[in-house]
């Protein structure tokens, strides 16, 4: 056992295939599980936008445990953060037996598995978990072995393994026991925590968004530990400029399709903002394979305008951050199930576009006026993405005749203009069209542009009826 150990751990896999094999691992779970358990059926909700939500549940489940268990087996074993990743992701396929040994259990009757949802019971069944007399119902017969198997191979196969001590071991058996069972409490550790419990099939998605925000930065911290994630490259893939406006059009349409009904109060207080946050990380993760995407193919006008940026440093690989790239795509969409079903076809405009404006053979980054008009489309449906969090059969009737689509346009289109001023002298080495190597009166245009952007604003506000609250005399 301790050479298959060996081998996982010295395989030549990167983070892209590990996230590969563990959305495999986890489909191939999802399903056992569906067919095997009480219902016996993979529909839940007869193949509707539920059962979509169904699986993004299962899987964002299996991606915080995963990531844990990782930074525990980091924690206590003499490995790196990628090989400690392989070493997880190459014991996970453990999880197939829970619906195979529930449904031989209950001699095909199949078994449900539920969160723990107060703590009365937490103390009984953390310490009788191993205990066969012990009648646990949160944690079926399938459940409980795997835990102990797991239990079991850190203590007794670890020191062999890798050479560490029974007490390290100890250690992190007792470490990945209290984690994985402490898990199916995280409704309890919600309600503790004042946060709203779970009430709808999307609740359960959103219980591992703050997990998931906690291990992604402490991800990030041992990742910059050990130099595997060089400086500058979270700065770079997250570079705020045009990120902070999409973030900031999403959240403007959410309060602007919630006012004045529920009204900015109740969303600001309600289980609502869950979708937003999840919407958030979606845009996140979009805009970040969206950077790697324009990059992979701006090299020759970043030698010349960005010459600091990694790719073009050649501080990280190309091929791999290429592979990630697909990987954040994939986690954005991801992020994007459960806020709504009106939210996804924003989200496919905004992606689809975003891949058009910077890939070849159309790249419409070249070209005058489609780059800007491109961009502020993307804008537009950033927008009207948050909207649909809130009204998400209407949105056309809220949104129809109001001005504030063709407002946010206008003022997106003039704003992109801005960032072509530092980009002369590598537009023009690499084939791009930008308005500012046309004309002589570069400052001329640069007024218009900023006019531009300041009448659109100003009509916005008037159309919100915002004018209203800016003094105008002293």
């Amino acid at each position: 056992m301790h050479r298959n150990a060996r081998r996982i751990v010295d395989a030549r896999a990167d983070w892209a295939d590990l996230f590969a094999a563990l959305a495999a691992i986890v489909t191939v779970r999802t399903v056992l599980e569906l067919l095997l358990d009480s219902q016996h059926r993979v529909l839940y909700y007869g193949g509707s936008y539920l059962d979509l939500v169904t699986y993004a549940n299962a899987f964002v489940s299996w991606l915080g445990t995963a990531a844990l268990m990782w930074l525990i087996v980091r924690l206590w074993l003499p490995l790196d953060s990628l090989r400690a990743a392989r070493l997880v992701c190459g014991l996970l396929p453990i999880i197939w037996m829970v619906p195979l040994v529930n449904w031989l259990a209950t001699r095909g009757a199949g078994a449900e598995l539920y969160y723990g949802q107060g703590w009365t019971d937490f103390l009984f069944n953390l310490l009788n978990l191993f205990n066969p007399a012990a009648e646990i119902a949160m944690a079926p017969a399938g459940v409980r072995l795997e835990i102990l198997l797991v239990f079991l191979g850190a203590l007794l196969l670890t020191p062999s393994a890798f050479g560490i001590g029974r007490w390290r071991a100890l250690g992190l058996a007792v470490s990945l026991y209290a984690a994985i069972f402490t898990l199916g409490y995280l409704p309890a550790i919600h309600a503790l925590l004042g946060l709203p419990a779970p009430a709808s099939v999307a609740d359960y998605f959103f219980l591992y968004l703050p997990l998931l925000l906690l291990l992604a930065m402490t991800a990030i911290a041992v990742l910059r530990r050990e130099g595997r994630l060089p400086p500058g490259v979270v700065r770079w893939l997250l570079y705020p400029s045009r990120l902070l406006f999409y973030l900031f059009l999403v959240g403007f349409g959410f309060f602007y399709a919630g006012h004045p009904e529920p009204g900015v109060r109740q969303l600001l207080g309600g289980p609502e903002l869950w979708p937003l946050l999840s919407a958030w990380l979606a845009v996140i993760l979009l805009f970040a394979w969206a950077r790697i995407t324009n990059d992979r193919h701006d090299g020759t006008i970043d030698h010349v305008s960005n010459a600091s940026r990694p790719l073009v440093a050649g501080v990280i690989d190309r091929a791999e951050t290429r592979r990630l790239g697909r990987v954040f795509l994939a986690l954005s969409f991801l992020f994007a199930i459960p806020t709504d079903a009106s939210f996804i076809p924003f989200w496919g405009l905004a992606a689809a576009l975003s891949y058009l404006y910077s890939a070849p053979p159309i790249r419409l980054r070249r070209f005058y006026p489609a780059a800007p008009v491109t961009l502020a489309v993307i804008g537009c449906s950033m927008f009207c993405a948050g909207a649909s969090l809130v009204h998400s059969t209407d949105l056309y009737a809220q949104l129809a005749g109001s001005g504030t689509v063709p407002a946010i346009f206008l003022a997106f289109f003039f704003l992109c203009h801005l960032k072509d001023l530092k980009d002369l002298e590598g537009d023009r080495a690499g084939g791009v069209h930008n308005v500012f190597n046309w004309v002589a009166a570069r400052r001329t245009l640069s007024a218009v542009v900023i006019a531009g952007f300041t009448a659109a604003v100003l009509f916005l506000m008037r159309s919100l009826d915002l004018l209203s609250l800016v003094p105008l005399t002293a």
